[in-house]
């Protein structure tokens, strides 16, 4: 009689017990993975801007370098003689020592010689550029220097090795006056494995372990230094100006970020760190529930018992008590 009633007391505070556990475990991972990916990505964004910033100091040091010498009177004095002066290339190769940013150095004079440092040949040559927009309105206009990111228009080899365009160039650009005419063109080359390699490397990140970042070039086209970026360079497509925005495939976010007003950095971060922590939360809720329904299941079956066992007894004794009467009215 009373199995039913049993079955009913555990059904109902397992079913109730299940609900509220689903329904506090789904609240639970859903504010737990907001507030993580909230998290993520503001420290993601810290990072890159951390790695830009220094970035930036490079350049400034390049760029004041190149300045320095081209504002250097006794340089500027080396380039007035109409043929070639030998003591040109060693100011160049100075100028390459003086920091480990710079890559190569050339100088052109127009209608005159070219001059590189040591390590670099094949240089493109000056009337090149005229098919190249970008450097070619900057010669033809009033900016003094520039900053060029390109994948194209570069010296063919560097230290005897050919350069694949695609690894891209970065070049501070200074215009050499003599009496504030133009007489040359001062191109100082930046590495961009060097600058990959020292600043925008998160192995000392382990929660951005991976990540992957492009200077996108003045032809619109991602500068890749090493030949296993290739695969990453579709994500730069679904980069957004000054955002930081979750791949297509929900594989990376993707940070876009603007350099020197002109130039931008893609960063292809992945998500991997995330969604494995979003799974450790996950496993952790559900053992909670496995232990809270295990639990729940104990205390129905100390409930049914306690609930359904007297009322067994009550009924024992009030069958016996009818029997005794039973048996004392026939007598």
């Amino acid at each position: 009689m009373f199995d039913k009633l049993r079955k009913n007391i555990v059904r109902t505070i397992m079913l109730s017990t299940i609900f509220l556990a689903l329904l506090v475990s789904v609240l639970s991972f859903a504010i737990l993975s907001t507030s993580y990916y909230r998290d993520y990505r503001t420290a993601a964004r810290e990072s890159i801007d951390q790695k830009i910033m220094l970035s930036g100091f490079t350049f400034e040091n390049v760029m004041r370098a190149s300045r320095q010498l081209s504002e250097n009177e006794n340089f500027i004095a080396l380039l007035r003689d109409e043929g070639f002066n030998p003591q040109v290339t060693p100011a160049l190769n100075t100028l390459k020592n003086s920091s480990f940013g710079i890559y190569a150095a050339t100088v052109y004079v127009p209608g005159g010689p070219t001059y590189t440092t040591f390590n670099v040949s094949d240089v493109v040559t000056l009337e090149a550029f005229n098919d190249y927009p970008p450097v070619a309105a900057f010669m033809n206009g009033g900016e003094s220097s520039m900053l060029s990111i390109r994948t194209t228009h570069i010296a063919g080899i560097y230290n005897n090795v050919r350069y694949l365009d695609e690894f891209g160039m970065i070049t501070h650009i200074v215009k050499l006056k003599d009496n504030g005419t133009v007489m040359g063109y001062l191109f100082v080359d930046i590495n961009p494995a060097y600058v990959y390699g020292t600043l925008f490397d998160y192995s000392a990140h382990p929660q951005f372990a991976g990540t992957t970042t492009f200077l996108i070039g003045e032809d619109d086209e991602p500068l890749l230094p090493a030949v296993n970026l290739r695969p990453y360079r579709q994500y730069v497509t679904e980069s957004a100006p000054g955002r930081l925005v979750m791949s297509g495939d929900l594989s990376y976010l993707i940070g876009s970020h603007v350099l020197y007003g002109e130039h931008r950095v893609v960063s292809v971060i992945p998500l991997g760190p995330y969604y494995r922590t979003l799974l450790s939360n996950g496993v952790i809720l559900i053992g909670l529930n496995l232990i809270i329904i295990g639990g729940a299941y104990l205390l129905a079956r100390r409930i049914e018992r306690n609930v359904a066992d007297p009322l067994s007894r009550l009924k024992t004794k009030m069958a016996r008590s009818e029997t005794r009467l039973k048996d004392q009215m026939g007598g």
